[in-house]
């Protein structure tokens, strides 16, 4: 047999300090002589060891006990010196005090892979540490101090080299529980105990880390009975970094093994299978035998054999150690790894076992020379695997900033701020009670800001504390969600998702909560409350909803009432001004009063300035929210103290500081918003007098969530200024005007995008165009001034695909009402029927038109107001100006061509018209003619010239638009696909890179439609899948480009293929939101696109109904389609409407027939006798029975032959 060798060796980066130990057995292993080499930095020693027979047997016989269940054997000094006198006895003095100065170092026992009993077989952990002779033992923590057991020791076998687990981007725990024989008390493990208990350690840290656990048989529903193939498959899907097994073990003919269900289960099989898997860092064997190596030929340990499959780490138990014991171990473990993670240390998994060692000894064993749990977990690791367990505390580094970045975005900054510690205590003692809590007060009593406060000072602890150990924040004001009101569950679930998703950091995969997936809504055989409470109780959050109305509680109290009893680690907070329930509430509701006259005078006094006695009595004693209150309408009664108090801050700013720094701060009280002071150039008197003055009371400061700054002067001193010193304002305000005008007038096309470039930079030219319109709209001066802004800005916003803003900057100048009509010019109307007509403002489009009709035109002028007239007769769906509409875009051709001969030497800015006819002229070809052919060659045109005029975004957008249009024909030409998915992620990658917001949810938008028709063509889901997560993502980047259409289109898809695949609960609410989408749809605009979308929503309704089984509700939606189906914009000739209009139609037929409902259907006919003519143009039945009559309808629907 090869020699035996154990190494011993501490493990550090300078190689000079450390201690090396070579032994070898000399011959046979039935005798007991060893060489030892020991390698010190200050020199070599080199002995024979001879273990002696009788510490042998001792040992022997110490270790059968050893093995036994706890409490067998008790500590003996005879076994730990024995142990110290075969490792250490050959040390001198001076070797000694070397080795113990490196004690918190690694050190490693290492031995050959055929040679591993001398690692597996011995509690090295018990060997006493070697002392100097007649020098006193080490002092300390008693037994524990003594023993290699305080040192990071681990074991590593040469030759088992671990394989890189495949990174991952979130720590991932899974654990087993395994005792099929649990009912007999008399070989069962404490089982209970260790589910329970592990389940609270990982559920504690879930801002940490995802955990699973495998306890029970799907099958039989009986506990701690998985089977083997049960914690294979959860291996499969869940990919663990770290795996806990608590199971019976044994090693049996040399074959460690493992009991499941179906029976003892060789640990060799697991290895291999993680091995394939190639996800687990750690391994944690709580289980009899599994660190022990048996003496036949053939044997292995447990967890030898895991190190052979290439795990990195793993941690065997040398005897059958407690539940108390094993769970505090595997806790303190844990907390170590993720404390020096998160701390940014280097970990060592050595450490972390010692430390958890010393907690079991400590904290668990009454009696640690008798309860010897505190050495039984043995750690073992492959050669050079700590590189791995660095790679995965790596998985943990974003926590902190993570935290950080959640204080920010949950709570903005209070700078003002009454200390309410009572208060305060109370809801921090919330915070750490789970369940359901109503805190209480009337309406700016200041609740918000205590709870606020309370909120902030929780995460800041932990961020200060690096604590791994919290819950995580998601503070969610209700009132700031008024597009998405909180109606129900799933809108409740919507929120949620959306505030978790404001809160990822950016930068960083790491997550402290995930949201609640989309898909689990819409495929959860549970219902919709159950998921909730399940996202609860995993996730182990604090949720608090501020500002809940009486008619939220209506809409959600069943689930309210149901949290009372179901939540155990989630702690939820109900901030109401309204009177609460009864929800049978388990903790006493919290009630947030005024602050006393005493407080409030304290308060005031400390900011020195009592006449704001009474305003800080009304926001509770808190400026934030004095501040809201101050900007809106309720102090209007007082207004001869607000006009007094306002006076006398002016007077006290000229006589404390000067004239010069008076005007400033009026100057400033002119923007509403505030100035950020990157833009600082605009402001037209001393900047630096308003950075002197920042710490005063009448200037205040706003922070962003991106730390972008604004200084203002608050609403409640700002308002009387402006009728108070008219005169002053009117001067400061031009002041504005004209340095603003001076500024931009030499390059604007470098200037103005400068300015939107930084925070508020928008606004601000906003702000400067609404004082003009204030001021004297007419004014030839200021009135050339909004001119030149709007054009160039709309030129420079246009290039940004920022509809909305360019229609925001319009509106503020073209629909003043005090504007004379002769001073604008044409182009001005049209540029403005522009944006109105991209976003769906029919009417405002409609308007421009006429405006710009009865001012003077130049030739390029005529050429856009036709463009803009095509445009608007299309988006009308006005089918009967179809001849019309090919018309203008005949006569636009000879115009821009005309233009191009008369001006040969700048022909750029012509290109990019011709171009954008051939573009525009394009989409009609394909939706109006049909003529996919014949639109994809004025789309070629269009690209030569794009690219000619170096128009490098527009050329981006042909390839949007020829995708679309391909997408409907890859029925009869499949080939289109990949063509068009080259063509969208081309397009995509392009505006991803220029942050180009509104023409990427278009692309989404597309390629939810083009996953959708391939769904409809092959029913496989993961087109159905594909096609909702494109919606989603351009639902929300529209709503973050306020192109509210695209948003409720996007919305309204995702919403509908979410559930045509799911039970009857999605369906009902997919019902109940296709009535919202089409209500605010309708409200904002009703282009075709938008009817026909509605149409197409309304008809997914009917049929969602039809499946619930709700026949009435069915009819009702059936009839509602048939209006939209019916009405202008849509029309039904030359268009897919009539085929539309026509299904409907033989639907209601169809549901009248089956019902058995004659009459009620001869009383469709004349209720929608108009529709009917119009569309289907037949003349009206005379004297026909019933039967003749469904007959007659019948033939009426099936006359055309384009349906589709």
């Amino acid at each position: 047999m090869a020699p035996v060798r154990i190494d011993i060796k501490l493990s550090r980066e300078i190689k000079a300090k450390r201690c090396f130990f070579s032994f070898k057995k000399r011959n046979k292993l039935t005798e007991n002589k060893y060489d030892i080499s020991i390698q010190l930095a200050s020199g070599n020693v080199n002995s024979n060891i001879v273990w002696d027979g009788t510490d042998k047997s001792k040992v022997a016989d110490f270790l059968q006990l050893y093995r036994r269940p706890p409490l067998s054997a008790d500590f003996d000094t005879g076994i730990a010196t024995a142990f110290r006198k075969f490792l250490f006895s050959n040390l001198g003095d001076i070797h000694i005090d070397e080795f113990n100065r490196y004690l918190d170092e690694e050190i490693i026992i290492a031995a050959e892979g055929n040679n591993a009993r001398m690692l597996t077989n011995f509690p090295w952990e018990l060997c006493f540490l070697p002392v100097k002779q007649g020098g006193p033992a080490i002092s300390g923590d008693g037994l524990f101090l003594e023993c290699l057991s305080r040192t990071p020791v681990y074991r590593m076998i040469n030759g088992s080299v671990p394989v890189r687990p495949q990174q991952q981007h979130a720590l991932n725990f899974l654990y087993s529980i395994s005792d099929p024989n649990y009912n007999d008390e008399r070989t069962r493990l404490p089982a209970h105990d260790f589910d329970k208990q592990i389940n609270q350690v990982l559920k504690k840290r879930r801002t940490l880390l995802d955990f699973f656990g495998t306890t029970s048989n799907n099958v039989t529903g009986d506990k701690y009975k998985p089977s083997f193939q049960q914690l294979i498959t959860q291996i499969d899907v869940q990919r663990p970094n770290v795996l806990i097994l608590v199971s019976h073990g044994q090693t049996i003919n040399g074959v460690p093994q493992l009991y499941f269900e179906e029976g003892w289960k060789n640990v060799d099989d697991l290895a291999n299978h993680l091995k394939s898997t190639n996800s687990v860092y750690i391994v944690y064997l709580i289980a009899c035998d599994l660190a022990f190596y048996d003496d036949g030929a053939t044997s292995a340990s447990g967890a030898k054999v895991l190190l052979d499959a290439g795990i990195p780490a793993v941690v065997a138990m040398q005897s059958s150690i407690l539940a108390k014991a094993g769970v505090k171990f595997i806790e303190s473990l844990v907390d170590h790894m993720l404390t020096s993670s998160v701390n940014q240390v280097d970990f060592s998994l050595a450490r972390a076992v010692k430390f958890a060692r010393h907690t079991v000894y400590r904290d668990v064993v009454t009696n640690p020379k008798r309860d010897l749990d505190w050495t039984f977990p043995a750690l073992f690791m492959g050669e050079g695997a700590q590189i791995h367990m660095k790679e995965l505390s790596q998985l943990v580094n974003g926590y902190i900033e993570s935290l950080k970045f959640m204080l920010k975005k949950n709570f903005p900054v209070q700078h003002d701020y009454y200390p309410r510690l009572k208060e305060e205590e109370s809801i921090q003692k919330i915070f750490h009670t789970a369940g359901i809590h109503f805190i209480k007060g009337k309406n700016i009593s200041g609740k918000t800001t205590v709870v606020r406060q309370a909120g902030e000072q929780y995460l800041q602890n932990a961020i200060d504390n690096k604590n791994t150990d919290i819950r995580p924040l998601l503070y969610i004001d209700l009132s700031s969600y008024r597009d998405n009101p909180l109606e129900n569950v799933i809108s409740l679930i919507n929120i949620i998702n959306e505030k978790i998703k404001q809160l990822q950091f950016p930068g960083t995969s790491f997550s402290l909560i995930k949201t609640i997936s989309a898909s689990d809504i819409m495929t959860s055989e549970s219902s919709v409350k159950d998921i909730l409470v399940s996202f609860l109780e995993n996730t182990r959050l604090i949720l608090i909803l501020d500002n809940i109305t009486t008619v939220h509680l209506q809409n959600i109290g069943g689930i309210i009432a149901g949290l009372q009893t179901e939540l155990r680690d989630s702690v939820v907070i109900v901030l109401t001004d309204d009177p609460v329930a009864d929800y049978g509430l388990v903790h006493p509701v919290l009630v947030i009063d005024d602050l006393t006259q005493e407080e409030t005078g304290e308060f005031v006094a400390a900011k020195g300035g009592d006449q704001t006695k009474d305003y800080f009595r009304l926001s509770g004693g808190n400026i934030f929210a004095l501040k809201q209150l101050l900007k809106g309408t309720v102090m209007q009664e007082d207004d001869i103290s607000r006009e007094n108090y306002a006076i006398g801050v002016l007077a006290s700013i000229q006589k404390q500081f000067g004239d010069s720094f008076a005007d400033s701060v009026l100057a400033l009280s002119v923007l509403p918003l505030g100035l950020n002071p990157e833009l600082a150039e605009f402001f037209p008197f001393d900047w630096e007098e308003i950075e002197q003055l920042k710490d005063e009371d009448f200037i205040w400061i706003e922070e962003t969530d991106d730390d972008d700054i604004f200084y203002f002067v608050p609403a409640f001193i700002a308002q009387p200024w402006q009728y108070l010193f008219n005169d002053n304002i009117n001067n400061h305000t031009q002041a504005f005007i004209d340095q603003f005008a001076g500024i931009i007038a030499d390059d604007p096309e470098k200037k103005l995008p400068a300015i939107l470039n930084k925070a508020g930079g928008f606004e601000f030219i906003r702000a400067i165009i609404l004082m003009i319109v204030k001021k004297d709209i007419n004014d030839q001066d200021n009135l050339l001034v909004v001119q030149f802004v709007c054009m160039n800005l709309h030129t420079e916003l246009y290039k940004r695909s920022e509809w909305f803003k360019s229609y925001e900057i319009w509106s503020l100048y073209l629909n003043d009402k005090n504007l004379a009509i002769e001073s604008t010019e044409s182009i001005h109307w049209l540029r403005f029927g522009k944006t109105a007509l991209l976003l769906g403002f029919m009417n405002q489009a409609q308007l421009c038109i006429e405006k710009a009709r009865t001012r003077p035109r130049s030739a390029l002028d005529i050429i856009e107001l036709n463009d803009l007239e095509a445009g608007y007769f299309k988006a009308a769906g006005l089918v009967d100006k179809k001849t019309e509409i090919e018309e203008l875009y005949q006569k636009n051709a000879r115009l821009i061509e005309v233009e191009m001969k008369a001006n040969d030497a700048d022909l750029s800015h012509l290109k990019v018209k011709k171009a954008l006819n051939f573009y525009n002229w394009a989409i009609f070809q394909k939706w109006w003619n049909h003529d996919i052919a014949g639109a994809r060659g004025m789309l070629a045109q269009a690209r030569k010239l794009y690219q000619e005029a170096g128009e490098e975004l527009m050329m981006y957008v042909l390839e949007k638009e020829e995708a679309d249009m391909l997408i409907d024909d890859i029925v009869t030409n499949p080939e289109f696909q990949d063509e068009i998915l080259d063509k969208l992620h081309r397009s995509r990658k392009y505006f991803e890179g220029t942050m180009n917001r509104t023409e990427l949810n278009e692309i989404y938008y597309r390629l939810g439609r083009f996953y959708k028709k391939l769904y409809g063509i092959k029913k496989e889901i993961d087109y159905l899948n594909k096609s909702i997560s494109y919606y989603g993502w351009c639902e929300e980047s529209a709503r973050e480009s306020n192109y509210f259409r695209m948003e409720q289109f996007a919305y309204g898809y995702k919403v509908v293929l979410s559930a045509s695949n799911n039970n009857t609960t999605q369906k009902k609410i997919a019902t109940e939101e296709i009535n919202k989408i089409a209500k605010r749809l309708m409200t904002y605009s009703k282009d075709v696109w938008s009817v026909r979308v509605v149409r197409n929503f309304k008809w997914w309704q009917a049929l969602f109904l039809k499946e619930i089984g709700s026949n009435e509700e069915y009819l009702e939606a059936l009839l509602d389609n048939f209006k939209y189906a019916t009405t202008l914009p849509l029309h039904p000739h030359g268009t897919e409407d009539l085929g539309k209009a026509a299904m409907i139609l033989q639907e209601i037929i169809r549901y009248y027939e089956t019902n058995n409902l004659p009459a009620e259907l001869i009383g469709f006919y004349y209720e929608y006798k108009e529709q009917l003519k119009n569309w289907f143009n037949d003349p009206d039945p005379v004297e026909f029975t019933s039967g003749q009559f469904k007959e007659y309808l019948n033939s009426i629907t099936i006359k055309p032959n384009y349906y589709g």
